[in-house]
């Protein structure tokens, strides 16, 4: 049946999404750390995702190191936890590492292999383990995974009120609840149309705060954050975005720790946190921001802007800012009384980037004077200075052997000395240092000397391409600042993964469709909801049922029926496009555009894709190698542009049911004039008898003939149909036998006509 396999994958993706959420769990925990083919990836990439004991938390920053035949490459995982490592040799021997909460974590050691790319999935942290079930590490019946695992996930509770939010609080312990009651509980509010609100309940005796009267309609989210401290630890902690439903209530945990634990930061999900003094927020601008905007900070307990600063090209975080010493090493050859420093930027991709133009100096370091008199315990004069040049080396020169010195190195303004070494009287010497620094994202504005308080949240606001743009809400701490991101991107984009083949006359596609709130409120749109459109012409559409909640499959697009929560949604769905004279046109409008979408075209014999050159197309096999894909990857086109595409070559509907329809109707004009024909001859028989082969015997006869010639060709064109024959010559042979169709038909017209003419003569 025409899509029939669409309509039944889709049926079993609505299976699958019933299955139960243990099997998943299960699922994703046995795939950790093991290579998952990606055809949709170039050959010799691969991507590594981190996740934090969940698939739905990505790590964000991460350093990722991978041992490619043992030597290490490093990269750093993106806003969405994967880190791209590119032009990885086929048949290399790799691993992943990464740093996780008790230990590294190591995928398993593979080959890369010779086409397509590979994905790996780590985590810094177990996988929850799923509620019930047998098999290895299954829990027993009523056990629950620690707090702390499922902190910061709401979850609907079908016996609690509708629009009513939950909030407990715990020390990673079901059962302890000392220290939990009457804590603050902040509930920040940030809705589509820009407004905000906070609210804030104190915990009752069980460590729970109930805020009622919430928005169900998808267009407001909420944040749930607190501050637990313990002896010689502060936790923040704070949730994902909650979107209490129509249905059933909500739910959410929020646990720190005890003990000595170290401190538990949520807001490091959202952006790797560097040690910030207290009082100070730093907001980095990321995408594509102005300088020169000026950024706010707001506070959403009194609804005002409380500082603003100028947005500037960010510069290293002083806290951050460290440089490390090598040992000082002989170099045989070079003259006594020099020194070779290299400096290196431990921050510089693959490896060590070289620093240009930093400042050095080398002091000699003398005894101070006798104990009990006044003055420095040791007395320290400058003897060489220099800078680093384009390699990153500065060599100086006219230190007295013997003596006893010390290099003092200018990173990012700060000084940082070595400890103290004896020049070497024979042969000259090196020293390398690696210094660090972390700055977050292109831009910055930093504020300082906020005001804390466990009652409040600040975000952050900006006015850039006449638009709006806001952090998520955050709170500081008693004894350290707070980082946040805002991204200066289009609200909206949208990100295809499909699959397409030819299916009969049609061509059909399969897949997801991501649709990305850059946001940290909900984004609604118009007021009939987003459309996703699907290419011009395209037809029968279809929804997963499981997305039919928030999605409705209109004639010519998706359109959404509720906002785009922060951090996006997913569906999935199916559409055909009709294949005109062996050719499939896509052309498709992008109002939000395209950001790193994907397409995987099914081979059929003949195919020819006539794409954009700019556009890279891979052929690469399937999963088992049975099939081979066309692959159109990193698909990136900017908003309210078009994306245009042609595949020639495609199967053309068989002709022959078409010259049947016309052959039946000329049948019927035939049996008239047939009919006519033999009345008029029955009625003049005795004239013809002894006469020889007349005239109506010779037509009678070669229609004959043409019958049985129609009849045959007839079948040699269903032949060659049935066997879908793509070669040239296989479609010469039947262009040949369709036009002696069309001949013979036409012969059986003309003598029709002419037997009807002669008919009244006769008469």
């Amino acid at each position: 049946m025409k899509r029939a396999w669409l309509v039944l994958l889709l049926g079993a993706l609505a299976v699958g999404a019933a299955a139960p959420a243990q099997a998943q769990a299960q699922t994703m925990a046995d795939a950790l750390g093991k290579p998952l083919p990606k055809s949709d990836l170039p050959t010799g990439t691969m991507t590594v995702r981190v996740v934090d004991g969940e698939i739905s938390s990505p790590v964000i920053g991460a350093d990722v190191t991978l041992l490619v035949d043992g030597k290490p490459r490093a990269a750093r995982t993106n806003e969405s936890g994967r880190a791209t490592f590119a032009d990885l040799p086929p048949g290399a021997k790799v691993q992943a590492q990464i740093a996780g909460a008790s230990g590294p974590v190591s995928s398993l050691e593979f080959a890369v292999p010779a086409a397509g790319g590979v994905a790996v999935m780590l985590s810094t942290k177990p996988f929850a383990e799923p509620m019930g079930g047998a098999g290895p590490g299954a829990m027993a019946p009523g056990q629950r995974p620690p707090p702390r695992q499922m902190a910061g996930k709401p979850r609907p509770e079908q016996g609690d009120p509708v629009g009513q939010v939950t909030v407990r609080l715990s020390f990673n312990d079901w059962d302890d609840t000392a220290g939990l009651a009457d804590r603050p509980v902040i509930m920040a509010a940030l809705a589509s149309d820009d407004r905000v609100a906070l609210k804030v309940v104190r915990t009752d005796a069980g460590g729970r705060a109930v805020f009622s009267g919430l928005d169900t309609s998808g267009n407001t989210a909420y944040y749930a954050m607190t501050l637990l401290t313990r002896t010689g630890a502060e936790d923040r902690l704070m949730s994902d975005p909650i979107l209490p439903g129509a249905e059933a209530g909500v739910r959410v945990m929020l646990s720190g720790d005890r003990g000595t634990a170290a401190p538990v930061d949520d807001l490091s999900k959202v952006l790797p946190q560097p040690t910030l003094p207290p009082g100070q927020v730093v907001a980095a601008f990321v995408g594509a921001p102005q300088e020169g905007a000026v950024a706010e900070l707001y506070d959403l307990s009194t609804n005002q802007v409380v500082a603003s600063k100028p947005i500037e090209r960010s510069r290293a975080l002083p806290s951050t800012i460290a440089a490390q010493f090598g040992p000082v090493a002989p170099v045989a050859g070079a003259a006594p009384g020099t020194l070779a420093v290299t400096v290196k930027h431990k921050g510089g991709g693959r490896g060590a980037a070289p620093l240009q133009g930093i400042a050095l100096h080398v002091s000699e370091v003398s005894p101070g004077p006798a104990a009990g008199a006044a003055g420095p315990e040791v007395q320290r004069t400058t003897v060489a200075t220099g800078a680093t040049d384009a390699a990153g080396v500065a060599t100086l020169a006219g230190l007295r052997p013997g003596a006893e010195v010390e290099v003092t190195v200018v990173v990012e303004g700060r000084p940082f000395s070595s400890s103290r070494f004896v020049v070497d009287k024979a042969a000259g010497a090196a020293l390398e240092i690696t210094a660090d620094w972390q700055v977050l994202g292109m831009y910055q504005a930093v504020f300082d000397g906020v005001d804390f308080t466990k009652e409040t949240a600040y975000l952050v606001q900006t006015r850039m391409h006449d638009q709006l743009y806001r952090s998520g809400a955050v709170m500081l701490g008693m004894t350290r600042g707070a980082a946040v991101p805002l991204y200066i991107l289009p609200r909206v984009a949208v990100t295809f993964e499909l699959d397409g083949r030819v299916d009969d006359e049609y061509f059909a596609f399969q897949g997801t469709f991501i649709v990305q709130n850059f946001g940290w409120s909900p984004y609604a749109g118009p007021s009939e909801g987003i459309r996703i459109p699907m290419p011009s012409g395209a037809t029968g559409l279809v929804l997963a049922d499981m997305d039919k909640e928030w999605v409705v499959a209109e004639p010519s697009d998706f359109r959404l029926t509720r906002p785009v929560p922060p951090w996006g949604g997913s569906f999935r769905g199916a559409f055909s496009l009709p294949i005109s004279d062996g050719t499939m046109t896509w052309d498709l409008q992008l109002p939000f555009g395209s950001y790193e979408s994907s397409l995987g075209i099914l081979d059929n014999p003949g195919m020819r894709l006539d794409v954009p050159t700019t556009q890279k197309v891979d052929r690469v096999p399937s999963m088992d190698g049975s099939r081979t894909f066309h692959a159109l990857r990193s698909i990136t086109i900017q908003p309210k542009q078009r994306m245009v595409f042609r595949i020639h070559g495609l199967p053309v509907p068989p002709g022959w049911p078409r010259v049947a329809r016309i052959g039946a109707g000329i049948a019927v004009l035939l049996m008239l004039g047939i009919g006519a024909f033999f009345v008029i001859a029955w009625a003049r028989k005795p004239e013809a008898d002894g006469a020889g082969a007349s005239p109506a015997a010779e037509a009678r006869a070669a229609r004959k003939q043409r019958k049985a010639r129609i009849e045959e060709l007839l079948d040699q064109v269903a032949a060659l149909d049935r066997e879908r024959g793509e070669s040239t010559a296989s479609t010469a042979r039947r262009d040949q036998l369709v036009a002696e169709l069309e001949a013979l038909y036409r012969a059986d017209e003309r003598a029709a006509e002419k037997a009807a003419e002669k008919a009244p003569e006769k008469a």
